[in-house]
């Protein structure tokens, strides 16, 4: 009987060995005193599916993630710090569907586009619940379609000279200031005047689509909040909280960043984001189909700038407390129903750099830069300067527009097209801005 017993635990065994074998291959820890000490050792360990738990404590390392499918998981406060020598990246991710959750990330600094995280050619990488601060740029992603980045905090990239002090976010150590590695140094071909252009992106991502980017807090950041660029169709920017991302080196990015994107394909929408404090809000430099809802949107130097942007909307915006509330260059644009009420300046500015003669065919010398779009249904009014401050306000008169332009003499540009005829006045503002005048609001947004 006593030998029966023994022959059941050893066949209880034998069955639940491979089940128990499955579960070690599959979970590896990285502990000071587990057989892997290293994040990278862990990784090198790993296949796809496998999951990667990081105990609480110090590592020095770039980890780089070249395998499929795996999860690298910090239990407790795991904190990746820039080792000596020093590396770019804190985790540079190559495999596809690669999670990393939970990490301190800092001090990656040393060179041009250093990041805490890496993002390249990694298509579905999840990205969440780290904090990401101090390091030239938080996050980075080159190529990389499909990553969702959520619920990070990704601040302070660069350590601000003079931080406002936020939870979560470690002081910088005492007298540091930004890393000279993170500043790029040029000069303007025309001026010869120096041209300082800073890292320090919250997160920046470059022809990376459908991407989705939400319920992130990202602030203080010596550049963009978030700048998307290239090929983002299908991407999403939405519930994140911004502030204080200053763009103050060069390029007057701020807050949310949009260069040359476009959502021809599958519309880009930036929604329901509180911004604030920052050198412009929500900028789109070159871009289209991108819609604009639903965001608060306070206390920064311009609420949304357009500039040469064409087939964008924007829709229930609350821009309260801005320098200016919307400054815009572009066609096609819609504007219907925000709040553009009690900026310092100007509610609406509609932008064309003075009275030109729309009949020339010299570059820069018409209205066909800015017109065709359409503005209703907004509340523009208790502004500090003006509501609307528009073309014929640019010179100080109404800018002449010669009739003879639309009947199209050799040599002139044609009129715009799909002007419904006897609609708009040749001669007057609303024919280059095609707005209806008679649903138009403010009516002001008209010239009279």
């Amino acid at each position: 009987m006593k030998k029966q017993g023994i022959a059941l635990t050893a066949l209880s065994f034998a069955l639940l060995a491979p089940a128990f074998g499955e579960i070690q291959d599959d979970d590896i820890y990285v502990c000071r005193d587990s057989r892997y000490k290293k994040i990278q050792e862990g990784v090198n360990a790993a296949r796809p599916g496998s999951r990667i738990h990081v105990c609480a404590g110090t590592y020095a390392e770039q980890v780089t993630v070249a395998v499929d499918g795996i999860t690298v998981q910090a239990e407790g406060r795991a904190i990746v710090i820039e080792p000596t020598p020093a590396q770019a990246y804190g985790f540079r991710i190559l495999g596809q569907n690669v999670n990393i959750q939970g990490f301190n990330i800092t001090g990656f600094k040393d060179r041009t586009l250093s990041a805490g995280i890496l993002l390249d050619h990694a298509r579905g990488a999840v990205i969440s619940g780290n904090k990401v601060y101090g390091n030239c740029n938080g996050v980075l992603l080159n190529q990389s379609p499909g990553a969702s980045i959520a619920g990070n905090n990704l601040s302070q990239n660069p350590y601000p000279i003079s931080p406002v002090a936020q939870p979560g976010i470690p002081e910088p150590p005492a007298g540091q200031t930004p890393a000279n590695s993170c500043i790029v140094f040029a000069f303007d071909p025309i001026t010869q005047a120096a041209i300082v252009s800073a890292d320090g992106y919250g997160l920046k991502s470059v022809a990376s689509r459908e991407q989705i980017v939400k319920e992130n807090t990202v602030s203080q950041n010596g550049e963009c909040g978030i700048q998307l660029s290239g090929d983002s169709a299908g991407s999403t920017i939405s519930r994140n909280t911004l502030f204080f991302n200053t763009g103050q080196q060069f390029t007057p990015c701020g807050n949310i960043d949009l260069r040359s994107v476009s959502g021809r394909d599958e519309v880009i929408a930036v929604a329901g984001n509180r911004i604030d404090n920052g050198t412009n809000g929500v900028m789109l430099t070159a871009s289209d189909r991108v819609a604009v809802e639903d965001n608060v949107v306070t206390r920064n130097f311009q609420g949304i700038q357009l500039v040469s942007s064409n087939h964008n909307s924007f829709s229930r915006n609350k821009l309260n407390h801005n320098t200016v509330g919307i400054f815009m260059t572009g066609q096609f644009n819609e504007f219907d129903g925000n709040n553009v009420d009690n900026n310092d300046n100007q509610g609406i500015v509609v932008y064309v750099g003075g009275c030109p003669d729309q009949c020339s065919s010299k570059a820069g010398q018409g209205f066909s830069d800015t017109w065709a779009n359409s503005f209703r249904n907004n509340s523009v009014e208790k502004n500090g300067s003006m509501d609307v401050f528009d073309f014929s306000s640019i010179s100080g008169t109404q800018c002449t527009m010669d009739p003879g332009c639309n009947t199209n003499p050799p040599g002139r540009p044609p009129p715009p097209p799909n002007v419904p005829p006897g609609k708009y006045t040749p001669g007057t503002l609303d024919f280059w801005m095609q707005t209806d005048c008679a649903t138009a609001t403010p009516a002001s947004i008209c010239a009279k």
